[in-house]
């Protein structure tokens, strides 16, 4: 996978995604639920606890990193 911003090839690896991971649209996150929020990883569990993992690639030059979400 190429990086969006120096078009160099980005590494490849896996993160673990820790609980309440979102992306909400805008500059900043409110408190509570944003409309048209997705929710990444959902709240805590043993299972999450235990570690979900996700592929991601990384450019490390631009501090860029890239994954696919599970679920």
């Amino acid at each position: 996978m190429k990086c969006p911003k120096c078009g160099e090839e980005m590494e490849k690896g896996n993160i673990t995604l820790p609980n309440n991971v979102t992306w909400y649209p805008g500059e900043k996150a409110g408190f509570g639920f944003v409309n048209d929020q997705v929710w990444l990883v959902g709240r805590w569990s043993l299972r999450s606890f235990l570690g979900k993992q996700a592929v991601a690639y990384i450019c490390k030059k631009d501090k860029w990193v890239s994954f696919e979400y599970p679920g």
